[in-house]
Order: C-alpha cells, then sequence, then structure tokens
C-alpha cells in the first residue's frame, strides 16, 4: 500500500496532523497500536486556547475552571484569575472527535497496529505494521512519530534525546464538583518528582499524581486517596516525558510527546502539540512541493522552527521542575510563600500555557 505519509500515533495530535495533511491532498495513512481510541490516562485539563483549533461540542466540556490552590505541606496558595482560564474536557469524547475529523478528512485508518520493522528505499520507507487482519507494509514518503511518550518511531529510528520520565496515574470518583478551582499538592511524601492533582469535574472529580519514575506510582497514589477517606477502586495509568529531543531525521518526524513537545512544569502538551503540528503540516507540504525529505531539510523547516519557538520557554520550564523537585517541604512552604507575595503579578500575568 502506497502513502504520502504515514503518521503513528492517533492521538489529538497524530489525528490533527493528519486531518491538516489530507486537507493540502496528501495521501495519508494514520496507524495507532490501540483498538479504541481515546487517552482515559490524560486529565484533558485545556487552555481556553484549545477553542483556537477546535469547536468543542458541549458535551466534552465538564467543567470550567479559573485558576488553582497549590498545597505544600504547611502553605495553601491560590491563584485566580477571575474569568474562565481552562476547559475541563471528557478526554475520550475528545480523542474521538478529532480522529472522526481526520477520518471525514480522507486519512486511511488502522487500528491495533503496531510498527515491527521497516525498510528505506531511495524514494520512500517501507514499513511492516502488524494489525489484526495480519502484517501489511506501507510504503510511504514520510513517516512521523505521534505515538507519545514512549514513542517506538523514535525508538526504531534511533532518534536522539535528554527525557526525563515520570508516570502518572489517576481515577475518577463519583463525586460532584462544580468548583472553579484545580488543587494541587506539592510534597516529596505526596509525590516524589512531580505532584498530586483534585480537578472538578462537574458530576465527577478526578484524583490523580505522578512521581519520578524512581518510586512507585502506584502505593503513592494509594496514599493520597486516603487523605480523602478513598480506596483505589480503578486507575489509568501512561508515561510523561520532557525535556530535549531531536524531532526530524531522513524521512521521519516527531510531534507531540513522541518530539517531548511537553510543559516540564504541569506535563501537559496539547497546546503546544498543536502549534507544533501547524508547523509541521508546513514544513511538510513544502518538503512534498520540493520533493527533498533529508533530515537538513526536516531540520531546517520543522525541528529548529519549533524549538526556536517553544524550547525558551521549556528550558525555563525545565528550570523551574528542578528547582521544585530539589525542595524539601519546609522550603517548598517557603517557595511558595514567596510566589503568594506576588499574587497579584502572576494572577494578571501568569500564562498556563507557557510554564
Amino acid at each position: 500500500m502506497n502513502f504520502d505519509v504515514l503518521i503513528i500515533g492517533a492521538g489529538p495530535i497524530g489525528s490533527s496532523l493528519a486531518c491538516k495533511l489530507s486537507s493540502f491532498g496528501l495521501k495519508v495513512a494514520l496507524a495507532d497500536k490501540k483498538t479504541t481510541i481515546g487517552k482515559q490516562a490524560c486529565s484533558g485539563l485545556f487552555s481556553r486556547r484549545i477553542t483556537k483549533y477546535f469547536d468543542l461540542e458541549d458535551d466534552m466540556i465538564e467543567n470550567v475552571v479559573e485558576g488553582a490552590i497549590f498545597h505544600t505541606k504547611s502553605c495553601d496558595f491560590e491563584v485566580r484569575k477571575g474569568k474562565p482560564e481552562a476547559l475541563v474536557v471528557d478526554r475520550l469524547k475528545f480523542d474521538r472527535f478529532i480522529l472522526k475529523k481526520a477520518a471525514d478528512s480522507g486519512a486511511h485508518t488502522f487500528f491495533g497496529a503496531r510498527l515491527i520493522s521497516h525498510v528505506r528505499a531511495d524514494d520512500s520507507i517501507r514499513a511492516c505494521i502488524d494489525t489484526p487482519k495480519g502484517p501489511k507494509e506501507i510504503a510511504a514518503k514520510l513517516i512521523v512519530g505521534a505515538d507519545g511518550a514512549a514513542s517506538m518511531v523514535r525508538q526504531v529510528f534511533s532518534l536522539r534525546g535528554d527525557l526525563r520520565y515520570v508516570n502518572g496515574i489517576l481515577s475518577y470518583y463519583p463525586m460532584k464538583n462544580t468548583s472553579p478551582l484545580v488543587e494541587l499538592y506539592y510534597s516529596p511524601g505526596t509525590a516524589p518528582g512531580f505532584f498530586a492533582w483534585k480537578i472538578p469535574r462537574g458530576n465527577r472529580t478526578e484524583f490523580g499524581l505522578a512521581t519520578d519514575i524512581r518510586h512507585n506510582h502506584l502505593e503513592y497514589f494509594r496514599r493520597f486517596l486516603k487523605k480523602f477517606n478513598l480506596k483505589l477502586s480503578g486507575f489509568h495509568a501512561h508515561p510523561i516525558c520532557f525535556g530535549k529531543q531531536q524531532s526530524a531525521a531522513e524521512r521521519v518526524l516527531l510531534v507531540g510527546d513522541a518530539a517531548a513537545q511537553v510543559k516540564p512544569f504541569s506535563g501537559g502538551g496539547i497546546i503546544y502539540g498543536m502549534i507544533c503540528v501547524d508547523i509541521a503540516a508546513k514544513a511538510i507540504s513544502y518538503a512534498f512541493d520540493k520533493d527533498d525529505f533529508t533530515g537538513e531539510f526536516l531540520k531546517k523547516h520543522y525541528d529548529d522552527k519549533w524549538k526556536q519557538k517553544l524550547m525558551p520557554k521549556i528550558e525555563l520550564g525545565l528550570g523551574i521542575r528542578n528547582t521544585l523537585d530539589s525542595l524539601n517541604d519546609r522550603e517548598l512552604d517557603t517557595f511558595f510563600g514567596m510566589l503568594n507575595e506576588q499574587k497579584g503579578a502572576i494572577e494578571s500575568l501568569g500564562d498556563m500555557d507557557f510554564l
């Protein structure tokens, strides 16, 4: 089977790119290892910028929030914008909504499909994907890895990176919660290497945390739930990665979490990913116009461009993340106490998408 572009990963980033490329007249294959699309192991807490990219359906939005409460062992620091700042979105519905747009645009979809091998030809990459109906060979001029933090494309094509991983885990409880504030918990004893959270989802409440991979995130999550007199009754888990990552090579691109287009402070990546989808779509279109799929061309028109836009913000986030992770409970109390003194400036100038 011959395609112009093969995208591995049918989450919102891969599906969005497939939709854009199909609209340019390119023949796109969109493959995902899952048989059912929809990422439940993601909070779906998106800034209102998401509406710049998608006209969300009303039933996708579970709540609207305008700020957060940061909890440390002995300090509570509240940031409230006084206006809608973020949308709490149902990720299952959201992911399937964007996938449908990709399919409607003409992208050919393969589910339950895993990349198992590849061979480079003069004018394409011939990829073998394992599907429920047996192996299929797909020839494409370009392969895009949009397959998340544990990207198989990144591994298979040996794209270099300096990444840090944390393990995220969350559960949903049937507790009505329409609060306009998300709650975040910082303590080495609660979530070493990251933080824990409580998200109001209207008719339900989400509890979650992430820890450095050296720690047992499931055990820390059990302890966190006990603070609310809750027992673990089911959970969704997924790795998060952030840092610096090569995202272009000959006939290969990475986008989204696979390219570490992720905020180190919070682990969120949907807006960064959508910014990079726009850059990738233009670069890929230009590559087809020039018939140039070399690593140098793709680096210049994609990797360099998105890093010029986002890497200063990612590096700032890495610095803050490293600082927070080095602090004990007493130092975290002092840190957030200092932030509280600058509360007015943070509320007026802070931007959740670029930290």
